[in-house]
This record gives C-alpha cells, structure tokens and sequence, in this order.
C-alpha cells in the first residue's frame, strides 16, 4: 500500500547557507553571490539539548532533502520500518505520486553512504568536476547524489542498484557514484527531477516521524 502526497521541492531555509559553510570548512571558496529562496515557516519538534547538536554534515544532507510538510504514515509504512529496524536492514518505502501514476522505491542509506557522498563532493571540487564558488549546483548535485545512492526503481524498473560500502577508496566509490549520475541523473528532464526529489524527501520525512514515535505506544498500537 502506498500514500499519495504532493509537496512543494523549494530547499528548506537556510540551505544555502549551511551548504556553503560546511564547503568553506572543506576548503571551498565563497560565493559572490548567494541566493536563498524563502519558504513558508517549517514545523520544528521541540529539541533534546542532549541530543540537539548535529554536525555541519547532518545539517547539509537534511536540509537537502527534509520540506517538512503533512505526510500519511501508513501501517504498511510501520511495518515495513519495524521490519528493517529489527533485522538491520536499510528501510524501503514506496512512495506514490501523481495519483498513483509514479510509484518511487526508496531506501534509507547508511551512516557510511551519507559520509561518502560528503566526500566525493569535495573530491568533485578538487578535480575541478565541480566548482568551488556555485553553492547552488554543489547543492543540486548533493541532492542528486543522493538520489543515485536512495532510489531504487521507479514504477517496478531498476533505477540504481548502488551500494557504498565501507572500505574502498573514495575515488573509487566516486567512479560508482558519477556513473550513475551519468547514466540516470544528468540528462533526466527537470519534471521528472522534480517529481523525484518530491518523493525522496516525503520519504525522509515519513522516516524522521516514525522515528520520532520511537516511544509513543499508541502509535504502533492504538487503542481501541
């Protein structure tokens, strides 16, 4: 079973910024000139100081991917979650768009995987595939990159099977990385970009709220 949903895929506040600093730590240049474009107010938890501080990692990849909006977490969604969790596997949510029309199969990616594709962004900027003072094409291609390690198939036919695995070589998982941005990514027409991106960040937000409900009872049980 599978959720309709339709989002706006406008970057969350701030993007820009976080992107461009956590590039300035690796070593880029400043832009010229940013541009943020303004979004409606976003719905924050309140924050465990514990727990609240992420690194300027954490902060880029889930301001490329989060627009927190409304989503229907379904029981299949649960239990497909509960499933993973307890068998250590990555989650895997099918999202339905445009009435159902585009069915996107998502995975979650690993601690390692969301490293990796930090670092062959950088990489990109060292050999010059990138450039170092275009915040927002270095934000695109993070996105994309993502994509390329989190999508799986779309409507039944494989889209990227990528598994970054650890301890190969960062230029090697990079070769693995901008091929399938080549061969999938880089030619795909804007519409359907659009509808991708759509959906890989409804499937981020159903994963932050399932996990979120890590203590709520009712919510995996409900009462009758």
């Amino acid at each position: 079973m599978s959720t309709e949903q339709n989002i706006p895929v406008n970057a969350a506040p701030g993007v820009e910024d976080k992107v461009r600093a956590f590039l300035q730590e690796k070593g880029a240049a400043p832009s010229e000139n940013p541009v943020a474009a303004p979004l409606p107010d976003r719905i924050k938890a309140p924050e465990d100081k514990m727990f609240s501080e992420a690194s300027p990692e954490e902060e880029s990849v889930a301001s490329a991917l989060i627009d927190i909006r409304a989503v229907t977490i379904t029981d299949e969604d649960k239990n497909m979650f509960l499933k993973a969790l307890l068998c250590d596997k990555p989650v895997e949510l099918e999202i339905s768009l445009f009435g159902g029309k585009v069915k996107l199969l998502f995975r979650s990616r690993s601690m390692h995987e969301q490293r990796r594709v930090l670092d062959v962004l950088h990489l990109d900027q060292e050999e010059k595939v990138l450039p170092s003072n275009d915040p927002a094409l270095l934000f695109t291609r993070l996105q994309q990159y993502l994509a390329a390690v989190m999508l799986r198939r779309v409507n039944g036919e494989i889209f990227s099977e990528l598994e970054i695995t650890a301890g190969n070589p960062v230029k090697d998982d990079a070769v693995l990385l901008r091929k399938v941005f080549s061969d999938k990514l880089e030619q795909m027409p804007h519409i359907k970009w659009t509808a991708v991106l759509n959906g890989l960040r409804i499937f981020e937000e159903k994963c932050r709220q399932l996990s979120e409900h890590c203590v709520n009872e009712d919510f995996w049980s409900p009462r009758g």
